[in-house]
């Protein structure tokens, strides 16, 4: 079970649910700081971690790993935090969006959750969201967009 910040055990979303975790970036030191703040929060077992871009990542892979976990996998859940363009020109941001809605159109009957502070996110995404909140991260507007694919 996951435990709260108590130190109790964590209630389960769906008592009858279990989560397949796969985190995934391409800079190392954002891999070893979530797998410390897994293990922190004490549900390092849950996840497994992978020092890649998702443009590298197959879905079979994915797949593969929910199924290996005895997970379904005709459906799951999608969520990244992606980049908002403080570092990367304007083309090659709109152009990893596209991307990144690509990858994601091989999961049919998944759902997505992206935290995104561009304005074009969801046009470049290629996918209409089926919900947009708009939230504050620090000083910086964002939208938490949902989707279904």
């Amino acid at each position: 079970r996951f435990k709260s910040f108590a130190g109790r055990p964590a209630p389960g979303l769906f008592e009858d649910t279990w989560p397949t975790i796969l985190g995934s970036d391409n800079d190392p030191a954002v891999i070893r700081a979530a797998s410390s703040n897994a293990e922190r929060a004490g549900v390092a077992d849950a996840v497994r971690f992978n020092c890649a871009d998702f443009r590298d990542l197959r879905p079979t892979e994915i797949i593969d790993a929910a199924s290996r976990a005895g997970r379904q996998t005709d459906t799951g859940v999608i969520l990244a935090n992606p980049p908002y363009g403080r570092r990367l020109q304007p083309e090659a941001l709109l152009e990893l969006y596209a991307e990144l809605g690509d990858f994601c159109s091989r999961f049919r009957g998944w759902r997505g959750g992206f935290l995104a502070g561009h304005p074009d996110f969801a046009y470049a995404f290629g996918h209409a969201p089926r919900m947009t909140k708009p939230m504050r991260t620090g000083s910086l507007r964002v939208n938490f967009y949902m989707f279904e694919f």
